[in-house]
């Protein structure tokens, strides 16, 4: 699963650079509503394979997988054949990021998100790393065990992925 899932880390990667992560805000949220909960009319809730499996290339209005390709990740991005605290911390620091607005001027202000994939030989189910990437130490966890995302201000995910 590993070799599949490098280019798509790559392509979320640019999509969550400083350069590039704005306009991904306001695509997600255009998508999954204000807070990422599919509040607003005409919203979904976020869930990991549900923005990513219709991505587009940047500058570009081609997608980023093929029909194959697509239904490749949207089976290997289920909670079958991953862990599910994993995915919940990726949805968590992913909705932080893009629905994050800038006190000030209250306009987006989302954080960067740096995605990096590593295989496992000896995996039953992917799984998923935080990190700080400033410091480039685990994202601390809160009081209800979920990623401490306002002490972070640029995310690294560290995706670990069984052999296929």
């Amino acid at each position: 699963m590993a070799s599949s899932w490098t280019d798509l880390a790559q392509q979320m990667t640019e999509m969550y650079s400083q350069a590039n992560n704005k306009k991904t805000a306001n695509d997600f949220r255009n998508r999954h509503g204000q807070n990422g909960e599919g509040e607003d009319p005409n919203t979904i809730p976020y869930k990991f394979g549900r923005f990513v499996d219709r991505m587009k290339k940047l500058n570009s209005s081609d997608d980023v997988f093929t029909d194959r390709q697509r239904a490749q990740f949207l089976m290997d991005a289920g909670t079958r054949r991953w862990d599910q605290q994993s995915l919940t911390d990726i949805e968590t620091v992913v909705k932080h990021s893009m629905t994050r607005n800038d006190k000030t001027t209250n306009s987006a202000a989302p954080k960067e998100i740096i995605f990096n994939i590593d295989a496992d030989p000896t995996a039953n189910k992917a799984r998923a790393e935080v990190y700080d990437a400033d410091t480039n130490v685990k994202a601390g966890r809160d009081g209800q065990g979920n990623i401490d995302v306002d002490k972070v201000t640029k995310f690294r995910i560290r995706i670990i992925c069984p052999p296929l």
